[in-house]
């Protein structure tokens, strides 16, 4: 006899971008410099306030890119998660440890961590890291 399946639409675990826990999401159409589990900037807005063009770089921190099944390029509609916990990479030289604000640099994308209130707090903070597999969970209340 066939099995069935459990849960539907669950999020896929252990890669950048899956959720952990959603909150709130937007949508937004990426300008093409996105992946999954990367910070997204609103660089302009298309067709009124409601459609953002989000960038890995600029002014306004929207969110973080969610997993999706669509490839990343210019012009594809992608979700962003505005708060909640979820999956990204640990950036190379870096060891987070829970409780650490997450920092990123507007103007290149680049991910640090240090303390709340630090220049480029992104208002994330690491909920747990796992440097085994490359992954840390960020949360946002």
């Amino acid at each position: 006899m066939a099995e069935f399946q459990t849960k539907v639409g669950a999020p896929k675990p252990r890669l950048p971008g899956s959720i952990v826990n959603p909150k709130s999401f937007t949508a937004a159409t990426t300008d093409g410099s996105l992946k999954p589990g990367d910070f997204a900037f609103k660089v302009a807005s298309e067709y009124g306030q409601d459609v953002y063009i989000v960038s890995k770089t600029g002014n306004y921190l929207r969110g973080i890119v969610k997993h999706g099944f669509m490839p990343y390029t210019k012009g594809v509609t992608i979700d962003i998660l505005v708060s909640g916990a979820i999956y990204a990479a640990i950036p190379d030289g870096q060891t987070p440890s829970s409780g650490q604000a997450v920092l990123c640099d507007p103007a290149s994308g680049e991910v640090t961590y240090g303390k709340t209130g630090d220049p480029n707090d992104t208002g994330w903070k690491v909920l747990s890291c796992d440097p085994g597999n490359g992954l840390v969970v960020y949360e946002k209340l």
